[in-house]
């Protein structure tokens, strides 16, 4: 009996395993070669009209050695939104750049005001950007190897915040960590 709980535990554990590798996109480790990405959420709190909106985000470049290409991405949050009585934001544009050795390769960008406006905290994260509340937005880019260098994902907020009068900002965001070819 001590046998048939083993091999049904092993077994558990087993469909368990393969349940989270297949719910949550966990590849085997021999499989592809891992995203490079920030080590930590940026972060920005933004004192609006509103509530004070905190956006967090993380950028990342990977990989995909059957193809060469090297794809941008980024993911994160906002919190504090949703009051679009006031409305926090006039513009809230994320630029995303694929680079190789600092020079731009694709630049992809996304409008976040309206889900901003009218969502007080969502998350995102690249199979989500299309889809935002925000409108059309692709985030994803890519661009095959075509010679040497350091590739990164790197990026830029363009913001205004609603009646302070002082027009567009940019938060410039720290890129991720690269690939060297």
């Amino acid at each position: 009996m001590t046998w048939l709980k083993r091999a049904g535990a092993t077994a558990l554990t087993g469909g368990v395993a393969l349940a989270c590798a297949t719910t949550f996109g966990v590849a085997p480790a021999t499989a592809a070669v891992p995203d490079k990405c920030n080590a930590n959420y940026q972060s920005k709190t933004f004192d609006t009209p509103g509530s004070n909106v905190t956006f967090k985000i993380k950028l990342c470049v990977s990989l995909n050695s059957s193809t060469g290409k090297y794809h941008a991405y980024a993911m994160g949050s906002w919190s504090g939104g949703g009051n679009y009585v006031v409305g926090e934001m006039d513009k809230f544009l994320l630029g995303l750049r694929l680079e190789r050795s600092d020079a731009l390769m694709r630049y992809e960008s996304c409008e976040f005001r309206s889900g901003i406006n009218w969502i007080e905290a969502d998350s995102f994260k690249p199979s989500d950007i299309p889809t935002i509340i925000s409108g059309e937005c692709d985030l994803n880019t890519d661009s095959t190897n075509s010679g040497g260098g350091t590739w990164t994902a790197d990026g830029k907020i363009i913001y205004n915040i609603n009646n302070d009068g002082d027009g567009d900002k940019t938060w410039e965001l720290g890129g991720s960590p690269g690939y060297i070819d």
